[in-house]
């Protein structure tokens, strides 16, 4: 596409493929249709004026943060390798600049929630241990046939077997949150380590590590059965147990063949702690980066520290999904001058672009 002319026709096709771009982001964008964006703004600088122009900004922040790739892709070790820098110590590749320079904020945040700009670089440097990036590959949401969603943690597997009698889904291994469709006439039973959870229409989290099994319901009712019975505080109880709710969790260790069950009550602030893994939209509005970092930090295993103080007292209006480390950290660099450092195989480390409280 050549829209290198200065004439008013030119300048007004301009204006009309952004109208049509904003227009195709409002009803979501595959994943090949936000790298033909991706491209679109690269081609001349006019295209990201445009698009400024046509109001890409913090007001429609939240809308446009919200989408997603069609596939989760794996991070890019060859992108994220540590290279020298000038000091001699490791830091991220940093790109240049220039792709950015002229992009509304809303809409540089856009590339890195939505995917954003890949580059090769040369590795010129290494560390001594390798950073922990398959803990920065985005979580997976998958879609089951009968229209319930699968939200999978790193690591987790399932299959599926659904007739017209049952929907059955096995967990076998890791942990997994799942969304039912409702559909009465057809039970929705998940299946791990010999127990079954099931359920008409709800939400509930189940983990599954090692000889235990945790169910946590977080909306409806689930019935949790084994077909030995169970231990519960060392007394027999028959299957099925009673109905688990909302805000409950049934823990399980299967052990022997009659497993030993044990129920309790979340209180909301535990309740959140043990599904802060699950993707969320994290906004932000006129915050200090000390607490959107803090907030980052809750729902990852890869952690963000500030090498300057004064970084943390920067105020920025941001939303991006909690699962995204690879977006977060590009958008510190690419944006806001910032240089990435890895300390360790789970912390990064944040500093100004002159390099000041970098020293590890």
């Amino acid at each position: 596409m050549n829209l290198s002319d200065n004439n008013g026709s030119g300048v007004d096709r301009i204006e009309q493929e952004a109208a049509e771009w904003l227009s195709r982001i409002d009803d979501g964008l595959s994943g090949e249709e936000q790298d033909a964006y991706v491209e679109w703004l690269a081609e001349d600088e006019r295209h990201r004026k445009a698009m400024s122009l046509m109001q890409w900004g913090w007001g429609e922040l939240d809308r446009l943060a919200g989408l997603q790739t069609s596939q989760q892709a794996a991070v890019n070790p060859a992108l994220l390798a540590p290279v020298s820098s000038s000091s001699g110590q490791p830091r991220w590749y940093r790109r240049k600049p220039g792709l950015f320079a002229g992009i509304g904020m809303a809409a540089a945040i856009l590339l890195c929630v939505a995917g954003g700009v890949f580059f090769g670089s040369d590795r010129a440097g290494h560390l001594e241990f390798e950073p922990a990036y398959e803990l920065m590959t985005r979580l997976v949401n998958r879609q089951l046939e009968d229209g319930s969603v699968v939200e999978l943690n790193r690591g987790a597997s399932i299959r599926t077997d659904f007739t017209r009698e049952k929907r059955l889904v096995f967990l076998e291994g890791g942990e997994a949150n799942f969304i039912v469709a409702k559909d009465p006439g057809r039970p929705f039973v998940v299946s791990v380590g010999g127990v079954e959870v099931r359920a008409v229409g709800t939400i509930f989290n189940v983990k599954y590590i090692g000889k235990t099994v945790d169910v946590i319901v977080t909306e409806g009712k689930v019935q949790v059965e084994h077909h030995a019975g169970w231990l519960v505080e060392q007394s027999p109880v028959q299957a099925p147990m009673p109905l688990l709710t909302a805000g409950q969790q049934a823990t399980i260790q299967i052990e022997s063949n009659r497993p030993v069950v044990t129920l309790q009550t979340l209180e909301k602030e535990d309740l959140e702690d043990k599904l802060k893994w699950q993707p969320r939209l994290l906004k932000f509005d006129a915050a200090p980066l000390s607490d959107i970092i803090r907030g980052f930090n809750r729902h990852n295993q890869i952690q963000v520290e500030l090498g300057d103080p004064e970084l943390g007292e920067i105020v920025l209006t941001s939303a991006f999904w909690s699962d995204n480390v690879e977006g977060f950290v590009r958008l510190m660099e690419n944006n806001f001058g910032m240089q990435i450092i890895w300390v360790d195989r789970h912390r990064i480390r944040l500093v100004n672009d002159r390099g000041e409280g970098s020293s590890l």
